[in-house]
């Protein structure tokens, strides 16, 4: 392992200011083939840092934090697992990423057009354990799951993929429910908050329509728990964006 990405590889586990990883608390373990379209960014050498989902045949939507510090040639993309301790898993090497040109980095109000994407060298192999998921509008019901690669506690990195139902939060002192972002809670736990290391990039998905409508951004609880919701980028805010990279992107 050369010096350079050894230091890489340190900062981004102590270093606060370049904290890319969110994680699931409360959370249930993903089944096989349950979110086909949820992949892992994975350091080549070293553990998976944030989670992303499939849009297209070459094309992955994660988080913007997730890709302006780490270059392309040093992350892969898994796919088509939900447990990454496998000795063979189905690895994509990464041909380029995209930060959004509007992204701005605040923790403390929420961060700003935080999404990006990734393309891949080679196609992805579709099958029924890897596909694309559509992007789509948040409905009325307000019911998701957020999904993601995250740990279990700040000492415990899980290597299964686990998801947890959310609702959709109206009033709340951080987290204002705009055209750019959606606040949503866990169903379940005695916090609200419950993502940190690990799930940045995730997607929270719309259970009644099955379409991606936020990517995973920012937890107030700085992966503690707490009263405060989570944030996730709208979709609906970006999709001319994405699609003017993603032709295949399906936005419905």
């Amino acid at each position: 392992m050369s010096i350079l990405l050894s230091l890489l590889i340190l900062i981004i586990t102590v270093n606060g200011e370049i904290e890319i990883q969110r994680k699931l608390f409360q959370a249930q373990q993903a089944t096989i083939g349950q979110f086909p379209y949820v992949v892992a960014l994975k350091m080549i050498i070293g553990a998976h840092f944030c989670t992303g989902s499939i849009i297209g045949e070459q094309w992955i939507l994660t988080a913007a934090h997730c890709l302006n510090v780490i270059p392309p040639e040093n992350f892969t993309v898994i796919a088509g697992t939900i447990r990454l301790t496998r000795k063979k898993m189905e690895g994509y090497a990464v041909d380029n990423v995209v930060v959004n040109p509007g992204y701005i980095r605040d923790e403390e109000q929420g961060n700003i057009g935080d999404i990006g994407l990734v393309k891949i060298k080679e196609k992805f192999n579709f099958s029924k354990l890897v596909e694309p998921i559509q992007l789509g509008l948040l409905q009325n019901s307000g019911s998701m799951f957020a999904v993601g690669w995250g740990r279990v506690s700040r000492t415990s990195r899980s290597p299964v993929l686990r998801y947890v139902e959310m609702v959709n939060v109206q009033n709340s002192p951080v987290c204002v429910n705009d055209e750019f972002r959606i606040c949503a809670k866990s169903v379940t736990g005695r916090s609200a908050a419950v993502l940190c290391s690990g799930d940045s990039g995730g997607p929270l998905v719309d259970t009644t329509t099955g379409k991606l409508v936020g990517v995973n951004s920012v937890s107030w609880a700085q992966c503690e728990g707490g009263p405060h919701p989570d944030g996730f980028i709208r979709m609906e805010a970006h999709d001319t964006w994405i699609k003017s990279y993603v032709k295949d992107a399906v936005f419905e």
